[in-house]
């Protein structure tokens, strides 16, 4: 596994990035980052269709103030294809192990926490095959109040 602690993005779009995290990243500004974070209400499947499917959508699971994991609604079609499995309906915690667990569970926690827009790379350790390598962006979503619910994660593969 790659050893890349997550970037906070200070800018969007950044250089450099694949053309589905690009679309993404302008997708996220037109629904008014920076200036504000946008609900998740706001996601239009239809106005992401050229990047959908390497969309997943996470939500925040709380105990109260604290964040106690981070669950799957959402995967996108190119991630099950490439996975050979999904992560949909499973949480953080149960979906990966150690210590791409702690990994994956703190770039979601800098982005929900901030709010930030975090940038991860990571070689994953895979069933199929020795690993998937994949950057991640990680989007913040406000729910039905100010609290921050939801994240949009969009990936491209290497």
């Amino acid at each position: 596994m790659t050893d890349f602690r997550p970037l906070v993005v200070g800018s969007l779009p950044a250089q450099d990035m694949p053309d589905t995290i690009a679309r993404a990243c302008e997708y996220f500004v037109v629904l008014g980052w920076p200036g504000s974070v946008p609900r998740r209400s706001d996601v239009m499947p239809e106005d992401m269709a050229r990047f959908l499917p390497y969309v997943n959508m996470v939500e925040v699971i709380r105990d109260g103030a604290d964040i106690i994991d981070f669950r799957y609604r959402l995967v996108g079609t190119a991630q099950i294809e490439k996975a050979k499995a999904t992560v949909a309906g499973k949480t953080v915690l149960e979906a990966f192990e150690e210590p791409a667990r702690s990994q994956i569970f703190a770039n979601m926690l800098t982005c929900v926490l901030g709010p930030n827009v975090v940038r991860y790379k990571i070689a994953l350790p895979h069933k199929h095959r020795d690993h998937i390598s994949s950057e991640r962006y990680y989007f913040p979503l406000r729910g039905d109040g100010d609290s921050i619910d939801f994240i949009l994660q969009t990936h491209a593969y290497e």
